[in-house]
């Protein structure tokens, strides 16, 4: 049964990150760049149903279903590897709360705060916050908290990439998310470093690779969930 649920919970986060690669692809090519702050609040002031509500919506139905993943997870491989499946399982409270915030905030906040703007009187602290908080606008810093969460999430995908090699039937799903989890870590470093080579190749990179792993993991749990062994190779 469990591995039923992890693999149901691994295409589900198949789905939803191929549809929000799709549509920041598609928000790209209709909108160009948002480097200029002044794009970026233009993106946000129209707040096109797909390209920004559905977007920031699937990202939140992501997060959460990644989170649910990564607990899952945790539940399948905690019995030969109690100490590392709960150091990873550490991380992903916390990737969630900053990927949650990221995300809602775009929804909550921020068209709050362009209402603002249409008064003289709170226009300056308006624009001042937006600056902080529009998330497509790649020096925010509610951006940097974005990216920060999924150099969090590459901790747990790493530790359980790493456990999941060791398993016969998972070696394959395991591999991938080992190489996800190091492209996540990778913007860690592009923010510290302040190189944003590092932070957006590593970002998309990672999305595809994720893609794959999760479709591999669960095609392997749905196929095999009635003859799945955790036992190792030799």
């Amino acid at each position: 049964m469990k591995k039923q649920v992890t693999g149901i919970l691994a295409a589900a986060v198949l789905v939803l990150t191929t549809i929000l690669l799709s549509q920041l692809i598609g928000a790209s090519a209709r909108y160009g760049s948002v480097e200029h702050f002044d794009n970026a609040l233009a993106f946000a002031r129209e707040r096109h149903w797909f390209y920004y509500n559905a977007t920031y919506a699937n990202a939140l139905m992501l997060t959460l279903f990644n989170m649910l993943l990564y607990g899952s997870l945790y539940g399948l491989l905690k019995k030969e590897h109690p100490e590392w499946t709960a150091a990873g399982l550490v991380f992903v409270p916390l990737y969630a709360i900053l990927a949650t915030v990221s995300y809602l905030s775009q929804i909550v906040l921020v068209p709050v705060l362009i209402y603002q703007l249409e008064d003289p009187v709170t226009q300056p602290i308006a624009l001042a916050l937006l600056h902080h908080w529009l998330q497509i606008w790649p020096q925010s810093t509610i951006q940097q908290f974005d990216q920060f969460s999924y150099f969090l999430l590459g901790v747990p995908g790493l530790i359980y990439g790493l456990l999941m090699w060791n398993t016969t039937r998972l070696r394959i799903p395991g591999g991938l998310f080992v190489v996800s989890g190091l492209f996540c870590l990778l913007i860690g470093v592009g923010i510290i470093t302040g190189l944003p080579a590092l932070v957006g190749v590593p970002s998309m990179i990672g999305g595809v690779v994720s893609i794959i792993a999760t479709g591999w993991l669960a095609f392997v749990l749905l196929r095999n969930s009635q003859k799945f062994s955790t036992v190792t190779t030799d």
